[in-house]
């Protein structure tokens, strides 16, 4: 029996969810990268509380508490940061399986790619036809590439020394700053930035969980 879509949202966990109804029963399908999302935001919020409590600190609390403060700040950028662009792979993937009927086949390509390729597509189905607003070179694809050189570097760690140099915490190792608060921010904004791209060009207003 064919799949026919109906107007019904299923919350298991209060995860937001579709589905539709299939012979026997319904299948649910949870659009999990919103929850990529508000984790980003999240852990977004508390490396800015991290450097923010730090900053209120006293001279020699400072010099007591850094090594725990930048580990803690590091670590809660880096999530943000990795979940900012897992939530716009999950969407892209979710655009083109529900616009373009992509399967699994169709979506391997690399997510800097696919970026390019869904909306190009995209952009031959809509009425009228305008060019995709997605361009190497330009904003907001180009911070979109900006962070997942950033991911890469953090997944496929290269374990070589580095130089002592001047940080926002003082002279340490230069991992925080590229790991911080201000780069866990720019990496949400950047997921703002291209799901409001794309629903732009799919003349659609933007989704609630964006601005929640």
């Amino acid at each position: 029996m064919e799949e026919k879509k109906a107007n019904l949202i299923i919350k298991p966990a209060e995860i937001p969810s579709k589905a539709v109804v299939h012979s026997p029963g319904i299948k649910g399908r949870p659009d999990l990268y919103i929850e990529m999302y508000r984790t980003a935001k999240r852990h977004r919020d508390q490396a800015c509380e991290v450097w923010k409590n730090h900053q209120a600190l006293d001279e020699e609390a400072k010099k007591q508490a850094f090594q725990k403060n930048i580990r803690e700040e590091m670590q809660e950028s880096m999530i943000s940061m990795v979940f900012s662009l897992m939530c716009l792979e999950g969407y892209i993937n979710t655009i083109a399986f529900d616009k373009l009927n992509f399967g699994p086949e169709k979506l391997k390509s690399k997510l800097t790619q696919k970026w390019l390729t869904v909306p190009q597509r995209l952009s031959e189905t809509i009425e009228p036809k305008s060019p995709s607003p997605f361009a190497k070179g330009t904003e907001p694809y180009k911070s979109f590439c900006g962070l997942n050189t950033l991911r890469n570097k953090l997944v496929h760690h290269n374990p070589k020394f580095d130089d002592i140099r001047k940080t926002k915490y003082g002279r340490t190792e230069g991992t925080i700053n590229w790991t911080n608060c201000k780069k866990a921010i720019w990496s949400c904004q950047v997921v703002v930035e291209m799901v409001t791209t794309l629903q732009s060009q799919l003349k659609q207003p933007l989704p609630s969980w964006l601005s929640a």
